[in-house]
């Protein structure tokens, strides 16, 4: 198979860190989309490289089309915290958040983190020179006087690591916990470990076999080659072919497709056209006879990778098509994704990416009660919960104890 390679490019956390000073104070305030101007927008944009954790999905490149064109009935606010050094100003954290009324998640108003449907991670985008004070800064904003929400939920944001750390104390010391509700895993990619070896390791000798008759099922159509499009050289006609594979199959039937909701392809080809401009943006395809049968949209944000959305021609389904594409990815990956430590799958648990992709990421979603009354509502919500899981135990319980009686009966009759 031949393999077209990208010409040389790198994914590098090209941003200057912002110094730390004992002296600054830090401001935080809430702005509508119609405020966020250009002189923000860059701010935002030179934060997200300096995030202490990357999160592609509160990039500018991609809140911003997606608050413009999916939701616009959410009522949403993105809250910014400044740091002050003297005369100098610099953009230290961006949190978006949605105002909700009371749910079966939280029982009273409160705000929940954003994420628009083709988001896969909420959480925030915080300084990593100042993470402390930055979410200090967050929980001092959430829980001013007149703030008329009683919680605020984060649905699957990073369990682990500084950021993760730096939120959940900030709220203990303030008199919040941190309510979690279910914790997930994904699968990750580090491109440093990937490679033809990490194959043999990864996958069982069966599959291997599996994927390269696979591969020969393929190539009995004719020539088959693999390539990666990085930047600028996701042209206009990539998109187009992205978009119409990813409308075909079990999508177009059932409506999930980016074309199945126009306001959706609009959003995708703006968001694609704003990473693309700033070189954080890579597609592979996989190519029979000159025509993609699978292909992948993957973003780039600090030193992370996000996969966003694959796809593959239903009529190549028997190659498995998007699972090869998958696997070139991984053989790949060392040269075409050199500079990032990791990339998300995007994908839920138990997908097939658990079985390629080894590494794992832990998310956590649940909830900070911000108020007396707010706490007093998590409470009764957990006691709740509590009496339903008793009572389908018990309820179990009960079944397994007459079911031996309700079988008897039902021989008898016949």
């Amino acid at each position: 198979m031949d393999c077209a390679q990208p010409k040389p490019q790198t994914f590098e956390n090209d941003a200057k860190p912002a110094m730390s000073s004992a002296a600054a104070t830090f401001r935080a305030f809430a702005a509508r989309l119609e405020e966020i101007d250009e002189k923000l927008i860059q701010a935002w944009q030179s934060l997200e490289q300096r995030a202490i954790s990357a999160n592609a999905y509160l990039s500018p490149h991609f809140a911003l089309p997606a608050l413009r064109n999916m939701d616009t009935d959410k009522t949403t606010m993105v809250v910014c915290v400044e740091r002050q050094t003297g005369s100098d100003t610099t953009l230290a954290g961006v949190g978006i958040f949605e105002r909700c009324a009371a749910s079966r998640e939280f029982p009273l108003p409160h705000l929940a983190s954003y994420r628009s449907r083709h988001s896969f991670l909420s959480g925030l985008l915080v300084d990593r020179e100042d993470t402390a004070a930055v979410m200090g800064a967050f929980f001092d904003f959430l829980t001013r006087p007149g703030a008329d929400w009683h919680g605020v939920l984060f649905t699957d944001r990073i369990a682990e690591g500084p950021l993760a750390i730096a939120m959940e104390q900030a709220a203990r010391e303030r008199g919040f916990e941190w309510n979690e509700n279910y914790r997930t895993q994904r699968a990750v990619l580090l491109p440093a470990t990937a490679g033809e070896n990490y194959l043999e390791v990864q996958l069982p000798a069966a599959r291997r076999k599996d994927l390269r008759r696979r591969m020969r099922r393929l190539q009995d159509l004719g020539q088959v080659a693999w390539r990666a499009r990085v930047g600028a050289d996701v042209t206009a006609d990539c998109v187009d072919r992205f978009v119409e594979l990813e409308h075909m199959g079990w999508k177009e039937s059932s409506g999930t497709s980016l074309r199945a909701n126009p306001t959706d392809e609009i959003f995708f080809r703006e968001m694609i056209s704003s990473f693309r401009s700033n070189d954080k943006l890579f597609f592979t395809e996989l190519v029979v006879n000159d025509k993609v049968v699978a292909s992948t949209s993957n973003l780039v944000s600090g030193n992370a990778g996000f996969a966003f959305k694959l796809c593959w021609h239903p009529d190549y389904a028997k190659s498995a098509p998007g699972v090869l594409n998958e696997v070139e990815l991984i053989r790949n990956a060392p040269e075409l994704c050199r500079g990032l430590d990791y990339i998300d799958s995007g994908a839920s648990e138990g997908s097939f990416m658990d079985e390629l992709w080894s590494g794992r990421q832990q998310l956590t979603s649940g909830n900070f009660a911000l108020t007396t009354v707010g706490k007093q509502a998590q409470r009764a919500v957990r006691q709740i919960r509590k009496l339903k899981n008793w009572l389908a135990v018990q309820a179990c319980l009960a079944w397994t104890l007459i079911e031996p009686v309700v079988s008897s009966c039902a021989v008898a009759c016949i």
